[in-house]
């Protein structure tokens, strides 16, 4: 079955590789991910796997991009999400 790209208002777009269980984090929730950034070729410019650590961070209050807060505010607990996060 191949899974659907969702479009945000926002021009956000994501797809889930793997949908977890439970309820999605509140504002200003201390969420812990793993993340592979890359540029639209491919090309990865950060990666919490290749740091060894998970990435810490309280979720929509800002501590990171856009994109990342708004496609993790409607994950799950142990979901795997891909996102397309458009350019300022």
């Amino acid at each position: 079955m191949k899974v659907p790209i969702v479009t945000t208002e926002s021009g956000l777009q994501y797809k889930d590789i793997k949908v977890g269980q439970g309820p999605s984090p509140p504002v200003g929730f201390q969420v812990a991910a793993n993340y592979v950034a890359m540029v639209p070729s491919g090309q990865i410019f950060d990666s919490s796997l290749e740091k060894g650590q998970l990435y810490i961070f309280r979720v929509g209050s800002g501590q990171v991009i856009k994109g990342l807060d708004e496609g993790l505010l409607s994950m799950k607990v142990g979901g795997k999400r891909r996102l397309y996060i458009p350019g300022p």
